[in-house]
């Protein structure tokens, strides 16, 4: 069954704060924030031309400049042709490697609050694009660990009403008082960990949230 955490949102549009507070905070691993469900969005974003979405598909990469495609010399050998495919083919592998990463999709907590508040922002036109690639709606995983050592992931999940988002039993869930986005998106977020750590994990979460309940407090 999901728990609920000790601390309470009051709407949807301050889950980038919370993000980034909660990324800078003592108890998380700075070079351990990855988002790979960020590359299903640049997809989905790639060329569709939408002016608002500018700057997070610059920030996402989602223009990628593609290299003009060179025509061989008509008189070259068969051996130069042969020696020419498999340079573009060694290329091809190391950018596929570095695909593959985890460094390459790495961000830093103010990437992540700068590329949530373009979400939620543009949420209506987020969400229809990239309903329209996946045929999902979007849920996104922040993943991270604790300064401990366990592994851990923060998801966002957008569904659209009458539907509502539906948190996996064995979460540690992040109450949102009011969690409408736009007039008919709603936003839940919830953390997960491995199973077998979900003790530690969540001991390392409650700390993280004291402090953050303690900002809080201090700023209210």
């Amino acid at each position: 069954m999901a728990r609920n955490l000790d601390f309470k949102l009051r709407f949807a549009s301050l889950l980038p704060e919370f993000i980034h507070q909660f990324l800078i905070s003592p108890g998380i691993e700075q070079d351990s924030i990855t988002c790979l469900e960020l590359e299903d969005l640049k997809d989905a974003l790639q060329g569709c031309g939408e002016p608002e979405l500018e700057g997070i598909m610059r920030l996402l990469d989602a223009e990628r400049e593609k290299e003009a495609v060179v025509e061989p010399p008509e008189d070259m050998t068969n051996e130069e042709k042969k020696a020419r495919l498999e340079k573009m083919s060694e290329k091809l592998d190391a950018e596929l490697e570095a695909v593959d990463d985890v460094l390459y999709h790495a961000y830093t907590p103010a990437e992540l609050k700068y590329i949530f508040e373009q979400i939620i922002d543009n949420a209506e036109l987020i969400y229809s694009i990239y309903r329209r690639h996946a045929d999902i709606s979007p849920a996104l995983a922040i993943n991270f660990s604790f300064k401990n050592g366990i592994e851990a992931g923060f998801v966002i999940e957008f569904q659209r009403l009458p539907e509502t988002p539906a948190p996996p039993e064995e979460c540690f869930l992040l109450p949102i008082l009011n969690n409408m986005v736009t007039d008919d998106i709603t936003a839940c977020a919830y953390f997960l960990s491995e199973p077998e750590e979900e003790e530690e994990a969540y001991a390392a979460l409650t700390d993280v949230i004291g402090v953050l309940n303690l900002k809080e407090n201090k700023s209210s």
